[in-house]
Order: C-alpha cells, then sequence, then structure tokens
C-alpha cells in the first residue's frame, strides 16, 4: 500500500471544491450565473472557452490555471477534449456547448450577512429611487424577520448636497434610472426648444453628496459628438423620452467610452501628511483613476487621471485642499509608460487655472484682513 505523504495528489489551487465550496464565493455565483443564463438562452453571453476565461473573476495570469479548471468541468465545447484537467492546452476558441435547458437553474441563496444587508438598505433614502415602490415593499415583506445592522456608529451627515428627501429630486433620480435601464431618451426644455437626452451615465460625487447625468445631445453637430453633464438641481422639467433603438444605445454608448478616452489629461500631484492631509487627499481624489509612490523626503507623489469635462471639479477639489497639497508642472521627460491610459499631461495648465482663482480671490481676503480690529480694542 503507498504510503498516504507519497500518493500523488493534485494541487490544491486545482480542485474544484477548493474555490466552489462557498456560496459565497464570486467564482461560484459568477458561474452559476453564467450557467444560468445559458439555460435560460440569455442572448450576448459568451460563446467561446476564451470568452468565458476572460469574464471570470480575478482574472490575470496566477488565475489561468484554475479557472479553465472550472470552466472545463462545468462547460462542454466543441474541441472534445477528455482530459479537463489539461487546461492550459484548451483549444481557448473551441465554441460552447450550450447547457441543456432540461437541466433547469441553480439556485443562488442569500447569507444572512446579505439579507441583513438588504434589509438595512432598503431604509435608505437612495432606495426609494434604485427600486420601484412594488419592490421595496415585497423585498420589505419578505425580509421582515430579518433584523437591519445598527447605523448609529457609521452613519453620515450630510449638510449640503441634494437632499433624497426632496420630492422632486426622487422624481427626477427615479426618471434617469428608468431612463438607463430601458434604454430610453430623456426631454428637458432648454427655453422656447426641447432638448432631447439620450443617458449614458448617472454619477455620485461623494464628497459634495450630489447627482449628476451624462448624456449625449440627440443631434447633428459638425464639431462631433459631445457629452453634457446635467447636475440634478439643473434637471427641473425633465420627462421621459422616446425609446431608442439598440443601434442608437450601443452608439451612445461607445461613443461615450470613446470620448473619456480621448478626452483624458493627468498630473503630478505632491502632498505632505500635515493637517491629515494625506487622507483629505485620497478621499477627495477616491473616484479616479490614480497611481501613487512615497518619496524619500516623506512626501507623497500621486499621478491622477480625469476625464477634461471634470476639470473644473478637479481644481475645486485641489483648492480645498489647501497649501499641503501641490500640483506639479508637466514633465517632458515623463518615463512612466505604464501611465499611456492616462491620457496627455495637463499639470501645467491646472497650475495656471489654479493661480487664475487665487489672484481672483486674493484682493476679497485682503479686504477682509484691513476690516478687522486689532486685539484689544
Amino acid at each position: 500500500m503507498a504510503n498516504k505523504s507519497t500518493k500523488k495528489r493534485p494541487p490544491a489551487h486545482l480542485k474544484p471544491e477548493s474555490l466552489l465550496e462557498s456560496i459565497r464565493s464570486r467564482f461560484y455565483l459568477h458561474l452559476a450565473q453564467l450557467f444560468n443564463g445559458y439555460v435560460q438562452d440569455q442572448k450576448d453571453l459568451a460563446q467561446t472557452r476564451e470568452d468565458i476565461l476572460r469574464g471570470m473573476p480575478y482574472h490575470g495570469a496566477i488565475y489561468e490555471t484554475q479557472s479553465l479548471f472550472l470552466i472545463n468541468h462545468i462547460f462542454q465545447f466543441e474541441d472534445n477534449t477528455d482530459d479537463a484537467s489539461d487546461s492550459v492546452l484548451q483549444d481557448m476558441q473551441a465554441a460552447l456547448i450550450p447547457p441543456d435547458p432540461e437541466l433547469g437553474t441553480i439556485p443562488l441563496q442569500m447569507t444572512l450577512l446579505e439579507k441583513r444587508w438588504l434589509r438595512t438598505f432598503l431604509d435608505t433614502p437612495a432606495a426609494g429611487f434604485l427600486l420601484s415602490d412594488e419592490l421595496r415593499r415585497l423585498l420589505l415583506g419578505r425580509l421582515q424577520d430579518v433584523v437591519p445592522f445598527d447605523k448609529a456608529f457609521w452613519q453620515r451627515n450630510q449638510l449640503a448636497g441634494d437632499d433624497l428627501e426632496d420630492a422632486e429630486n426622487l422624481s427626477r433620480l427615479r426618471l434617469i434610472i428608468a431612463a438607463l435601464r430601458r434604454q430610453e431618451a430623456l426631454q428637458i426644455k432648454r427655453g422656447d426648444r426641447t432638448q432631447v437626452l439620450l443617458p449614458v451615465r448617472l454619477r455620485y460625487n461623494a464628497l459634495t453628496n450630489r447627482y449628476s447625468l451624462i448624456a449625449q445631445e440627440a443631434v447633428d453637430t459638425a464639431s462631433g459628438t459631445s457629452f453634457l453633464r446635467l447636475h440634478l438641481h439643473a434637471l427641473a422639467g425633465l420627462r421621459a423620452g422616446k425609446p431608442m433603438t439598440k443601434r442608437e444605445w450601443s452608439a451612445a454608448q461607445k461613443a461615450y467610452d470613446d470620448y473619456c478616452q480621448a478626452h483624458r489629461a493627468y498630473f503630478h500631484l505632491r502632498l505632505t501628511d500635515e493637517r491629515n492631509a494625506r487622507e483629505r487627499c485620497y478621499a477627495s481624489f477616491a473616484a479616479f483613476d490614480k497611481k501613487s509612490y512615497c518619496e524619500r523626503d516623506g512626501s507623497y507623489r500621486l499621478i491622477i487621471s480625469y476625464c477634461t469635462f471634470d476639470e473644473a471639479d478637479v481644481v475645486n477639489r485641489h483648492l480645498a485642499l489647501g497649501p499641503d497639497v501641490t500640483v506639479l508642472p508637466d514633465q517632458p521627460d515623463e518615463k512612466e509608460k505604464d501611465i499611456a491610459s492616462f491620457g496627455v499631461p495637463a499639470g501645467t495648465r491646472l497650475r495656471e487655472q489654479i493661480v487664475e482663482r487665487l489672484r481672483a480671490a486674493l484682493p476679497f481676503y485682503e479686504d477682509a484682513s484691513s476690516n478687522e480690529e486689532p486685539l484689544g480694542h
């Protein structure tokens, strides 16, 4: 009898049960949802082994072997490979053989933690526009025995921004969410004309607690495609428009992605960790792509990328951080090859705007200081 210590076993990272043993596993949830999609004959799903692999969670070279191992055990492909464990040598372009619909779908059970999170979310103002009233009531009924989390120790106080208790704000947000889900246009009155908007994104700024709509105006312009960013408070009179065709919807989404990539810029920012500057800076630019370094002198260097239609917002964020944060001029000898997707350098342009804003504000501070009475008088 062979000694247990010498018996050859497959590596632990290749065992499917090591990745699918928990219903909380992202691998399990992703593969179960994909399987259900094939059984329900949903469109636009991955059609080859490579397509499925590319969409796997934690996709990267170090996970490729175990991901392929799981894919080959769950799905069948036209390459008719018998040895599913030899996953690296599979034909990546082999077509998927869809699962038999008679197999039925895989039920996705929620954990108690997920139920408590959902129950807590249903009590927040955001649930008022992200979910329909009917769905919200249904979920509250199903989760009536679930205890929500105690929010007393983490609830955030918003002193400004968009009030989600306001009926008009909720109505506008519901219109935008419905248009995005149903792929419909929106209309808004601008003076004596009606502007037709093709919505592509609803954005939320956690720093200012404000929502904004990113939309393409449905007109042909000689200058090319342009997009508008409209804040929630500027959307008075917003109403539903006509359904968009699949071609219009896809074209608007692609145009927005292309527009963002073509209008990306970046700048270098240096900060010293005084007056909590590091935490404030990272929080302020949390939604932006960035790289960061710690310099030898103890300061921090950040490379931050943004879309040019956000430039005024970027300047405002920098001014709010104070003197501990400095935007550096463009560096002609830029050697960062891995920031090619960050766009074009814009540090010098941002510095000029910041200086201009500070010069415009300086007289107001001088007037205020001259009007102050000396201490003791």
